[in-house]
């Protein structure tokens, strides 16, 4: 096992055959491991290795902690790069002018953040109490929600690469940002959490799609279009849910302001 010897990896490389034999979990704490034994690593960097599903060495810059920079390495995860270029792929395909599906994905994550759903980087970001959600999540919720409101099938990992994301118009589904946002809120504000999970397109039966895609019932569920043994929202806690329908309402009230201006919901 590498693990034993981890300087191997430095010493003696690797062939990909050899590499990709081993699972990703002990090449990982090979990895870290050597990391940790590097003086270089241990004045430059901030350390910590996270043994999750799909196992990521994390390296915190300590030169200059204000700028936040920060790596992750993985290893055999091409599943992730998938996951990666289907969120990038959703957002180009948006045919309105400007792109505004790419405006309303990058404001949504910022509205969950200055409202405490999501955590982040900086100080003002930190979570007192953590609802376990993240920015996948989110934006998973955006792209079930358009494919509801356009009554059709954009994302259909059926399909080859190439093919799996339809091309669609912000323009012809929503007035505006405004128009969007509304129905986002009003959507996930009356949806039924207790009873059905989100699967793509399709609202299925928690107990239907737990059995479907041998997946844990959880209080939220949302399988992941490309890892479908994988419940996106399985960690997500039901304090979570409870301030996520918060906000859509508060939110709601204050678009029934008539001096209302989208910057307010990120207040």
């Amino acid at each position: 096992m590498i693990i034993e010897n981890p300087k191997c990896l430095l010493e003696h490389p690797l062939s990909h055959a050899e590499f990709y034999s081993y699972p990703p979990e002990e090449v990982i704490r090979a990895i870290y491991k050597c990391f940790l034994d590097n003086e270089v690593f241990q004045n430059r960097f901030k350390m910590r290795a996270h043994l999750v599903e799909t196992p990521i060495v994390m390296l915190d810059s300590t030169k200059v902690p204000e700028m936040k920079i920060g790596y992750d390495i993985s290893v055999n995860n091409q599943i992730s790069v998938e996951k990666a270029q289907i969120l990038n792929d959703f957002i180009e395909a948006d045919m309105s002018d400007g792109n505004k599906m790419r405006s309303v994905a990058m404001f949504i994550v910022h509205w969950a953040k200055t409202n405490k759903l999501l955590g982040g980087a900086y100080p003002d970001e930190r979570l007192v109490v953590k609802f376990r959600f993240n920015s996948y999540i989110i934006i998973h919720l955006i792209i079930h929600f358009v494919q509801i409101a356009s009554n059709k099938l954009i994302l259909d990992t059926r399909k080859n690469p190439e093919d799996r994301v339809d091309r669609y118009n912000f323009d012809e589904v929503f007035r505006n940002y405004m128009d969007f946002f509304k129905q986002f809120c009003e959507y996930y504000l009356n949806f039924d959490y207790e009873n059905v999970g989100i699967f793509g397109f399709k609202l299925i039966k928690k107990s239907e799609l737990a059995e479907a895609e041998n997946v844990k019932i959880s209080p939220w569920m949302m399988v992941d279009p490309l890892h479908t043994t994988h419940n996106i929202c399985y960690h997500v806690v039901p304090e979570g849910i409870k301030h996520f329908r918060s906000l859509l309402g508060t939110s709601l009230e204050k678009m029934n302001n008539p001096q209302f201006r989208m910057v307010d919901l990120l207040a």
